[in-house]
């Protein structure tokens, strides 16, 4: 990966756009407590990630991007778990776009990838490494959801789909956005 200044300059302003919206919109949204706010962050994350893909087209672009977003959300933010959770992120979403392509569908498979690691990051975090327990960790969750789309807690596989459904939605989304912004500013921006 070898880069020009204008390209490191690029990458670093976009991932300072993104360590910004991290500490402060992600901090806001968690204060709220909104059961989303993980995968709102990923949307924006997974955005600021296609725009810099769009402008350097090199193969670590995304990774880059996201290693120092997730230095600033660390640094700045004080949150561990949200830098390491930042920088799996990166990695699928550069990964898949390396696998499928910089295209349409390698941008929603990625931002889909994206999204399904903060469920999986809850199930390692708390499950795991918190001790909880995997099954009392799914149990959590699956109330959670219970709670919020107002379906009985006996329900559980069915929460559990709904959980990866709405998981996956979100990446569609922001896939979708971020794939037809890009698409919208590479002529005013890129050029």
């Amino acid at each position: 990966m070898k880069f020009t200044t204008r390209q490191i300059a690029l990458m670093g302003l976009l991932a300072a756009i993104n360590g910004v919206l991290e500490i402060t919109l992600g901090n806001y949204l968690h204060l709220l407590q909104f059961y989303f706010t993980g995968n709102i962050m990923i949307g924006f994350n997974c955005i600021v990630y296609l725009m810099g893909k769009k402008a350097i087209s090199q193969r670590g672009t995304i990774l880059v991007i996201g290693f120092i977003s997730a230095l600033i959300k660390f640094i700045f933010g004080w949150n561990i778990n949200a830098a390491i959770a930042i920088l799996i992120e990166a990695l699928l979403m550069e990964l898949t776009i390396n696998i499928i392509g910089f295209n349409i569908v390698g941008a929603v498979t990625g931002a889909v990838m994206a999204n399904m690691w903060a469920l999986f990051q809850k199930l390692i975090v708390l499950g795991i490494i918190g001790g909880a327990g995997f099954i009392n960790t799914i149990k959590v969750i699956t109330d959670k959801t219970a709670m919020f789309f107002n379906i009985d807690k006996g329900y559980m596989f069915l929460l559990i789909m709904i959980l990866l459904f709405c998981y996956s939605l979100w990446g569609v989304l922001f896939g979708t956005i971020g794939w037809k912004l890009t698409g919208r500013l590479s002529s005013k921006i890129y050029t």
